[in-house]
């Protein structure tokens, strides 16, 4: 019995993991040692990390750019999370093509109106779906910038926090 109950037990710990991990968290996550999270800094080569990085093997490295932003639309706006991805690299390792409900799963460039993925929770609440456009609006080095988007396709997670508050968009969008 008790063989059992750790079995079971170990089980669902490696579904925890692996559920965090491809939520967004992955398994590892490298980023400058004075990070601080009231005040981000970039990593100074990012290029030359990722150099380093694929020379593991069985890695899997890719970027993501993460900022909080304010998303409006002609009928509301909304905090949220965007996350910056590389498509085609978050398409192989992350739940969220797997989880995408309605639309399409994101090109690998941007485009002249960038292309974005939203969770269905911040979608119902914005009242937006496919093809619908959002401003993105928010913050960085003491600057507000704003990015218009349109909704190319809408995820269930299953996660209440990722799917009320996360928006996908290709990672040259965040950084810009």
């Amino acid at each position: 019995m008790l063989i059992f109950s750790i079995g079971i037990s170990e089980g669902s710990y490696r579904r925890i993991i692996d559920t965090a991990a491809k939520s967004g968290a992955g398994h590892v996550l490298i980023q400058p040692m004075e990070f601080d999270i009231l005040d981000p800094h970039a990593i100074p080569d990012p290029q030359g990390v990722l150099q380093v990085v694929r020379g593991i093997e069985g890695a899997r490295p890719m970027t993501r750019t993460q900022a909080l932003a304010l998303a409006t639309t002609a009928e509301g706006a909304a905090t949220l999370m965007v996350m910056g991805i590389e498509p085609a690299a978050e398409k192989e390792v992350s739940l969220f093509a797997e989880a995408l409900t309605i639309g399409e799963w994101l090109p690998d460039a941007p485009g002249r109106i960038p292309k974005a993925l939203l969770g269905a929770d911040i979608a119902r609440r914005l009242n937006v779906g496919l093809g619908d456009r959002v401003v993105l609006t928010a913050q960085a080095q003491g600057e507000m910038s704003a990015e218009l988007v349109r909704v190319h396709g809408i995820f269930s997670s299953g996660s209440e926090e990722i799917d009320a508050g996360m928006l996908l968009v290709h990672h040259q969008v965040v950084q810009a």
